[in-house]
């Protein structure tokens, strides 16, 4: 035998050589030699090898994968280590050696058989190209193989946070089609989400409350205008209008349409003529069969925990929706469990975590097996929280809520409006108004119901959603309400849903007792709601412990409005204050909205006499005929 390189050969005596086996030197050294059987090593006559010695153990192969040396973040390093439990070295030829055997350091290894051609599998599953070089896309690919990890030492780290990755994207230019301004954290979060498009990677962008999930996606949405195919937003319901508003506003060149309702088209190649395609949860469940024949770009769930339940039927049919790309947008990617996760990722990457029933087994609903999933999901997820970022964000947040009413409430406010002007002929208008308020607050303040208040009411389906991120937030709330049968139906349910301190203060608590009510909301550990009656509690309280104020119905008058707000956006807050302004569009509430922009403008022009509480004539009569009833 002789050395040749880090391998042995075999020399004949005419001087030939010959590769040999790790089984042949291994049964002439271990079984045919003179050492002792329990020797780990043994070392061979000078004559033969001078000073080798010969390991009993194989070496197994790592790929390792790091960051270190590429810029790139969207490439990685690939090398190759050898190891077992005594030594471990660098063999970057690995792939392509020709041998069962290593020498390093003059000490000979036998290396685990099949081990090569296992590592080559691995790597051709994810397209290597042997070039010490994966992707991004490949990286992911590899760690979801389950055969793969025993096989793989990642060194890359904290290098491959979503956040990492986005702070180190080289900054595009901003979409010529954006008609708004981007803060620097949302900046981040579109570089990374046009990244992750262009190398057809999906993700969850998973932002708090009130950081602008939105609009980094319709930026996402500029970018990619023109590229021939139109992308689908599913939202829930309540929020389809808040959509198509916040595309007109800072898209307007896109050619948005919501794809809802009785009257919605039946037809794949209408949809393909707009930019962006709007639709339900519940829509997307029921037109499956005719989603399924667009070639979308870009499939984005909003609120995305919608489908955390793998079991459901909107579950299983939004997976089934083709596109090049998938986004998932959640504050709460995990409400429940961590299977919750699992689901939203199955969808915008499947197999990244592998089956579900595999995941479930490796991923109980513990603190270490959190910490263990952490790495495998970060490249894909994407989270800032406002006390990240709080130095970017201005001290109040504005968060405004369009909604629709649902067909059968847009029939019944039209027939309490006709029957109110029938009565009213010929005046009385604030009194129509006042009913029409009272219906768009929730029907149930016209009747005597007071059980399922969700089922009635699409505003009050939105306020639970916000409600449900606020707590799993561990944040707290006001909701600001004027009707005191409102403020009995919210603070029963609530407290009951949620299981939370839930309370009130209205006229009906007196005034000496309301500051122990303050105190007490203000000690809770964790969530909790208080409910106010903007004119009793709207002036002369201070309620910095909440940083969310839902304004649950508006008032004519925007002091009022800005005066409750005031209870937590003053001095003493030290976290910034996130307003939800909940209306209906085609309804009194939308004629009051615009009162209120249009006052407030004005106010900011220094004009004076502005702040008047009673609605103008003009705003009477618009709010009056308005009709949430389509003429379609």
């Amino acid at each position: 035998m002789i050395f040749d390189g880090d391998t042995i050969k075999s020399q004949d005596t005419r001087g030939n050589i010959s590769p040999i086996s790790a089984d042949e030197i291994y049964e002439w050294i271990f079984e045919n030699g003179s050492n002792p059987a329990d020797s780990s090593t043994s070392s061979v006559p000078d004559l033969v090898l001078p000073g080798m010695k010969f390991s009993r153990f194989p070496v197994n192969p790592l790929i390792e994968i790091t960051t270190d040396t590429h810029p790139d973040p969207m490439d990685l390093g690939v090398s190759f280590y050898l190891k077992n439990e005594e030594v471990e070295f660098a063999v970057p030829d690995f792939l392509t050696r020709d041998s069962d055997h290593v020498v390093h350091d003059m000490v000979w290894y036998p290396i685990t058989k099949g081990s090569r051609d296992a590592i080559w599998e691995l790597l051709n599953r994810v397209k290597y190209e042997n070039n010490f070089i994966i992707t991004l896309k490949q990286y992911l690919e590899l760690i979801s193989l389950p055969d793969a990890r025993d096989s793989l030492r990642d060194l890359t780290g904290k290098a491959m946070d979503a956040g990492s990755i986005a702070s180190h994207l080289e900054e595009p230019e901003k979409p010529v089609r954006l008609n708004g301004k981007l803060r620097p954290y949302q900046e981040a979060g579109f570089r990374w989400l046009s990244c992750m498009a262009d190398h057809g990677i999906g993700c969850i962008l998973a932002d708090e409350m009130g950081l602008g999930k939105t609009i980094q996606v319709i930026a996402l949405l500029c970018e990619r205008y023109g590229r021939g195919d139109p992308s689908l937003v599913i939202s829930p319901t309540t929020l389809l209008e808040n959509w198509r508003r916040e595309l007109f506003k800072f898209a307007p060149d896109l050619r948005a349409l919501i794809h809802h309702g009785a009257n919605r088209t039946g037809s794949p190649g209408e949809l393909k003529k707009w930019d962006v395609v709007l639709t339900s949860y519940q829509t997307a469940s029921n037109d499956l069969y005719i989603l399924k024949m667009v070639n979308w770009d870009c499939v984005i769930l909003d609120e995305a925990q919608a489908i955390k339940n793998p079991e459901a039927i909107r579950t299983i049919k939004t997976k089934k929706l083709p596109s090049k790309m998938a986004i998932a947008m959640s504050g709460t990617p995990i409400q429940n469990r961590l299977e919750d996760l699992w689901s939203i990722t199955d969808f915008v990457l499947p197999g990244l975590l592998g089956n579900r029933r595999n995941f479930n087994s490796e991923f109980d609903d513990t603190f270490n097996a959190a910490i263990r999933l952490e790495p495998i999901v970060t490249p894909v997820l994407l989270r800032r929280t406002i006390a990240e970022v709080a130095t970017e964000l201005p001290e109040k947040i504005e968060v405004p809520q369009a909604l629709i009413m649902d067909d059968q409430s847009a029939t019944e406010y039209e027939v309490i409006r006709q029957k109110m002007l029938e009565e009213n002929k010929g005046g009385a208008a604030l009194a129509i108004l006042t009913a029409l308020r009272m219906f768009c607050t929730h029907p149930f303040l016209l009747n005597d119901e007071e059980e399922y208040l969700e089922e009635h009411s699409v505003k009050y389906q939105r306020l639970l959603e916000i409600l449900e991120e606020i707590i799993d937030n561990g944040e707290k709330a006001l909701i600001f309400t004027s009707y005191v049968k409102m403020i009995k139906l919210m603070e029963g349910d609530l407290a009951k849903r949620f299981s939370i301190y839930c309370n009130h203060i209205d006229g009906s608590v007196p005034i000496g007792s309301r500051q122990d009510i303050i105190d007490q909301f203000s000690a809770e550990k964790g969530s909790a709601i208080l409910i106010l009656n903007p004119n009793a509690a709207g002036v002369g309280l201070n309620i910095t412990a909440a940083n969310h104020v839902i304004h649950y119905n508006l008032e004519w008058n925007p002091a009022v409005e800005d005066q409750a707000t005031g209870r937590v956006y003053r001095i003493g807050q030290t976290m910034p204050v996130t307003i939800h302004r909940l209306f209906y569009i085609n309804t009194v509430e939308e004629i009051i909205n615009d009162r209120m922009a249009r006052k407030r403008e004005m106010a900011e022009k220094a004009v004076r006499g502005v702040q008047g509480g009673e609605p103008d004539l003009d705003d009477l009569m618009n709010a009056i005929h308005i009709s949430p009833v389509r003429k379609d």
